[in-house]
């Protein structure tokens, strides 16, 4: 499985940079800091998944927005198409629809990854052959996300976890033994533990989001984390 870590700008070199597979989120492409990094790291052969934004802002950025943050990076693997918790599947088949007709230029050189918001909606999207990946937000994890996994599991996708909700080990464990059927996850919810002084076994109480940005980490902290990410990543890569 891949993880791709989430942390604040500032440590993109020390944490994210572990890495070899990324979550780039399309409306922090606006800091130069976090393009350039991420450049680099499209140039150095790493996986890049690339967001739409629509969990951190509430909608989605526009496609042009989105196309253009693709322009920006040079390229990436995985393109997450729009989404939204109203009209998701006219969004959907909108992108769908366009994509082709209006940037065939990259159609076939990017993997997509649809994000229902109901079973309704994965019903919809893990039938259609253009769509390579499901990605399941945190709110599946009401239905149990490796429920939802053994369900579909013969439709011809591979899934992707979007985000840990409560407990890090906890939810990559029940999909771990899926193997090839996962793409991976990602998640700020390591980070937030580890920059607390907390690991990743102990995600109680849960760390609020803002949490990541409301200290800089002191150098001994900073060593923390970056041993725990390796230990971490080491037991996520290991299938």
């Amino acid at each position: 499985m891949k993880f791709c870590p989430i942390v604040p700008i500032k440590y993109l070199h020390s944490l994210a940079g572990l890495s070899h597979n990324q979550m780039v989120l399309v409306q922090w492409l606006a800091d130069k800091r976090y393009l350039n990094f991420y450049r680099k790291r499209r140039s150095k052969g790493d996986f890049i998944i690339l967001d739409n934004g629509a969990c951190e802002l509430g909608k989605s950025v526009s496609v042009g927005n989105l196309i253009r943050g693709y322009r920006l990076l040079g390229g990436c693997n995985v393109l997450v198409i729009p989404d939204s918790n109203e009209g998701n599947i006219w969004l959907f088949k909108d992108f769908l629809d366009n994509f082709t007709l209006h940037y065939g230029d990259i159609d076939r050189e990017v993997k997509l990854m649809a994000a229902p918001h109901s079973l309704d909606d994965l019903d919809i999207m893990a039938g259609l052959s253009r769509v390579d990946y499901i990605g399941l937000n945190r709110d599946f994890e009401d239905y149990g996300r490796a429920k939802v996994i053994e369900q579909y599991k013969d439709c011809g996708k591979k899934f992707h976890l979007l985000g840990i909700r409560k407990n890090p080990v906890e939810e990559i464990a029940a999909v771990k033994d899926f193997g090839d059927l996962m793409l991976g996850f990602d998640s700020s919810f390591p980070y937030r533990l580890l920059s607390r002084g907390r690991t990743i076994m102990e995600p109680r109480p849960y760390p609020s989001h803002d949490s990541m940005y409301q200290r800089d980490l002191s150098p001994e902290v900073l060593n923390f984390c970056i041993g725990e990410f390796k230990s971490f990543l080491e037991w996520v890569e290991n299938e």
